[in-house]
This record gives C-alpha cells, structure tokens and sequence, in this order.
C-alpha cells in the first residue's frame, strides 16, 4: 500500500494543478466574455470565436476541476444514512460509493477513448467563421480527468477495505486519501 499512497500523493498534486489551471481558464473565460460584450455593444464587432471557445471550455474546465473535487473528497453528498448505520455499515456504504464512482470514470474513458483518437488521427475541427478550435485537447482533458479521478475512487476503496475500527478513531474513515 506504501507504493499506492506514494503515487497517489503525486496524483493529488496533479489534480491540484489541474484545478489551479481551471480556475485560471475560469478567469480567461470571463475576459473573453467581458471583451465581446463590450465590443458588441461599443463597437460594434465582436471576439471571432468567443462563443466555440466558451463552449468548448465548459467541458475542458469541469474535467480540470473534477480530479481534485474527486481526491479531496469534495463532491456533494449526504451522510444521512451512512452516519446512522455504524462502522461496518459505513465502510460497506462508501465502498459502495467509491466503486460506483470508479466505475463511472472509466466508463467516461472508454466512451470518450474512440473520439479522442478519432479527433487526433482526422485532424478534427470546430469550424466557425474564420476560427478553428480543434477537438482533440478538450476530449484529451476528460480522458486525463476520467483517469485521475477513477484513480482516487479505486485507492479509497482499496482503503475502505483495509480500515480498520481503530482508524476511525484516528480520523481516516471518510475515505482516507494521502494524510498529509
């Protein structure tokens, strides 16, 4: 397990990065807005590509933030039921929880792996105007997020698995992740 929490704490620190990155293309979103806003109403252009950009960016900046919501423990989620059915309960509960997260992440993989090549190998556009977005980058970051995240759910199972009644006591029973 000592192999497991090494690469898992160089995974948390990536999708830290990742999540620092989305809040900076949150931030350059929000000036492309600002400027085709203002050079609609003012003078009468606009930013050729603003709204492919928005768009695109949607899914590329939710998948950056994603990982580290995932690692953190971050996601909404209520605890009604698993704070009234015990130890056992609860480990059984977020064990539950966590494959079922895994699971979906690489089914988001798999789903997302034949467009992404698709986009690489055909050269593939979103053509507007006069601005080309390619289609690769965007579907490569919901691959990598897809990855990072199915990664943390598969070691908090592994570490639901292993805890033990004792740990709870320590503080590592909502689902452990690298203690730093």
């Amino acid at each position: 397990m000592g192999v497991i929490l090494k690469i898992d704490k160089g995974i948390r620190k990536l999708s830290e990065g990742l999540s620092f990155a989305g809040a900076i293309w949150i931030l350059i979103i929000m000036l492309i807005i600002t400027y085709d806003v203002i050079a609609k109403n003012f003078f009468n252009s606009s930013f050729v590509g603003a709204s492919e950009i928005v768009r695109n960016s949607i899914v590329g900046i939710a998948f950056f933030m994603i990982p580290w919501a995932t690692a953190t423990l971050s996601h909404v989620r209520t605890t009604i039921v698993v704070d009234r059915v015990g130890f056992t309960g609860a480990k059984i509960l977020n064990i539950i929880s966590y494959t079922l997260g895994f699971l979906l992440f690489v089914f988001i993989i798999i789903s997302a792996w034949e467009p992404f090549v698709s986009a690489i190998e055909t050269h593939s556009y979103e053509i507007t105007g006069n601005f080309k977005w390619p289609n690769w980058p965007v579907r490569g970051i919901i691959i990598l997020g897809s990855l990072l995240s199915a990664w943390s759910c598969a070691v908090y199972v592994l570490q639901q698995i292993t805890l033990k009644k004792e740990d709870k006591l320590a503080g590592v029973e909502n689902g452990g992740g690298v203690n730093e």
